[in-house]
Parts: C-alpha cells; structure tokens; sequence
C-alpha cells in the first residue's frame, strides 16, 4: 500500500483479496445480479442522455429562428409585450405602444 495525499491507495494484490472477501460474504451469484443492475441502470443512463440530446438537436432550428425574431425586433426598437386582457383578444402579440401594467 501506499500513500498519495493522504489516502491509503491499494495495490493489485490487496484489492485481489478484497475482491476474494466480497465473494466469498456475498456468494458470486448475488454479486453478477448487483453487476446486471449496475450494468443496466449505467445503460438507461446513457440512453437517457442519447433521447435527450436527439430532442436538442430536434429543437435547435426552431429555437434559433424564433432567437432571430427576437434580434430583428429588437433591431427595430420594438419589444415583445403581453397586451392587456380583452373579451377579443386575449393573446399575447408585438405591441410598442401601450403600458402592459
């Protein structure tokens, strides 16, 4: 064994006898079922991350056209304001001229 900043670090021969330790309490059967479900819950994980990356790229051109909406109103000096609440109307919609409060 030895010592890097403070922590004891085992060597091959001292995790070999841990390992031996661990199957001998456990048996090698329980220990392949911990391995398939490690396995597994690393594998939904990673599955989780692929979906979620394939929905980010599925949004990205949407997301950057309606960036580009916002840039070009604000080039023109407009801003994006809720309109007041009406029995007609009652969306939000491009509005420079009245007070939203």
């Amino acid at each position: 064994m030895k010592y890097e900043r403070g922590f004891i670090v085992p060597g091959i021969a001292q995790l070999a006898i841990i390992a031996i330790i661990v199957a001998l309490i456990f048996g090698t059967k329980k220990l392949r079922m911990f391995g398939g479900d490690l396995g597994g819950m690393f594998k939904g994980i990673k599955d989780g991350f692929r979906e979620a990356a394939q929905a980010t790229e599925e949004l990205a051109p949407e997301v950057r056209e309606a960036i580009a909406d916002v840039k070009a109103i604000h080039a023109q000096g407009q801003s994006f304001m809720p309109v007041r609440h009406t029995a007609v109307q009652d969306d939000y919609s491009y509005n420079n001229d009245e007070d939203p409060h």
